[in-house]
């Protein structure tokens, strides 16, 4: 009886457990797999990256001080597919939309280009969504201006030059122009988020820059911004400290009749560097007068 019980079961499409459905497909010879699936997610790890948070919010100021509007993270939909799209950018009067993919270090080229051909096939949907009514689509990658991501472009060049034909000197002409066509293709370009200057696209080493990239790699930029919010802070504090890099100095000075020094960032070793008041001596010198008590 309770082999019939079973097999009235399965034909009502009552689920039997696991363990009879194992017992029933050994019986009728079939292999069968239990797969699960989780919704795909697109570059999630990246929105947790403090280098390519910085990035992004630059492109957004930039381009909003050009008179785009841009939003930032925007999520597309594709099935149980989601991702999200760095920057997209909006210029009304000639209804052009940006699809912006940027990235701190160029790792997987052929990912980089499918996730930016998948975001420009939705872009127009995410931005009806956000009231934009656009006609052309542009896409742009843009990368942290290093030496490494820029050997990364030498080692491509091939692949980069086919894939994106428009770089930055024609991109910033084009930004400035007093009506936007049409680009050649996608853009390639690198960015630095710390540069103040007008033309902010900068150039590859293969497209013909000739100086070196204001920082060696992604560690050396994330330096740069710790050594940055150190002279905020003691500039708030009032200290006139010279953080010319790691480990700099701050001046010597005297208080109440003798010469006060001030521990380095890091225990470099160098000089003080206090102009006309400075002692001359190393900050391990300073270190060891100091714990043996004033002179």
């Amino acid at each position: 009886m309770r082999g019939r019980q079973m097999v009235g079961r399965v034909e009502r499409a009552s689920a039997p457990s696991l363990e009879v459905s194992s017992r029933l497909f050994g019986a009728l010879g079939v292999e069968a797999e239990l797969v699960v699936r989780v919704p795909f997610l697109m570059d999630r790890h990246r929105q947790r990256d403090p280098a390519h948070a910085r990035c992004a919010a630059y492109v957004q100021r930039r381009l909003e001080k050009a008179g785009w509007n841009a939003r930032r993270e925007v999520e597309v939909v594709h099935g149980r597919s989601h991702g999200w799209i760095d920057s997209l950018a909006f210029e009304p009067r000639s209804a052009t939309l940006l699809v912006i993919e940027i990235k701190t270090q160029l790792e997987d080229l052929g990912q980089t280009e499918r996730t930016l051909g998948w975001y420009e096939r939705e872009a127009l949907a995410a931005a009806r969504r956000l009231g934009w009514q656009a006609r052309r689509v542009n896409g742009w990658l843009l990368l942290l201006a290093t030496d490494a991501v820029d050997s990364r472009i030498a080692q491509n060049r091939d692949a980069l030059n086919a894939a994106f034909p428009s770089r930055a000197p024609g991109v910033m002409g084009w930004l400035r122009g007093s009506e936007l066509g049409a680009l050649d293709g996608r853009a390639l370009a690198m960015i630095d988020p710390r540069n103040r200057r007008r033309a902010w696209l900068i150039r590859t080493r293969v497209d013909g820059r000739r100086s070196p990239a204001p920082y060696r790699h992604y560690a050396d930029f994330m330096a740069s911004l710790r050594r940055a919010s150190w002279r905020r802070r003691a500039t708030a504090s009032g200290d006139s400290a010279t953080t010319s890099g790691v480990g700099a100095m701050q001046p010597c000075r005297r208080t109440a009749g003798r010469r006060t020094h001030h521990r380095s960032a890091t225990p470099s070793g160098r000089g003080c560097t206090g102009g006309r008041a400075s002692c001359g001596r190393s900050s391990n010198d300073r270190l060891r007068a100091n714990s043996r008590g004033p002179a």
